[in-house]
């Protein structure tokens, strides 16, 4: 129950009957009234009620940005493109923006609006595998900033490269 404190780190085991993305939700009901400022996310691959998920919450505004960084191989895969298209299409007209990359990482970084920063560093993608899964959920909000500088980078560097293509 409850968020660790600040500077204070629980590592988790999830036996794979719920998504990773429920730690979303989750955060937000433990940090009630404070949202979600700044969602950061990296996921190999998520599924389309997730999708449909976040976007509800970022139209409630508990998550007023979200910015979401996806493997190109599953970008690629043909059942899930209506999924990552509208991912694409739907988080930059909410403020946010939307990157497939070759990218293995697997990160929710969440700035709240009360100023707490927690970061959950997991082996989980943004959907159900049935898997037994590991996390840590870290309150710091240098950890926080670390994570949102790379993925800032490497959505700048997809962006310039995508330009001159």
């Amino acid at each position: 129950a409850g968020l660790p404190a600040d500077g204070e780190t629980w590592h988790c085991l999830m036996t794979g009957d719920f998504d990773s993305f429920d730690l979303v939700p989750a955060m937000l009901d433990h940090a009630r009234p404070a949202v979600i400022e700044d969602l950061h996310l990296a996921s190999l691959g998520f599924n389309h009620a997730n999708a449909r998920r976040l976007l509800e919450l970022m139209d409630a505004r508990l998550v007023r940005r979200c910015t979401m960084i996806v493997s190109l191989y599953y970008e690629a895969d043909p059942k899930e493109a209506d999924t990552c298209y509208t991912l694409a299409r739907e988080l930059p007209a909410r403020g946010g923006w939307y990157c497939a990359t070759r990218s293995h990482a697997k990160i929710i970084a969440a700035r709240f609006t009360d100023g707490r920063c927690f970061v959950i560093e997991s082996s989980a993608n943004l959907r159900t595998c049935r898997n037994l899964e590991q996390f840590a959920i870290t309150q710091d909000r240098g950890l926080f900033e670390f994570h949102r500088q790379w993925m800032e980078s490497v959505h700048e560097r997809e962006a310039r490269r995508t330009s001159r293509d």
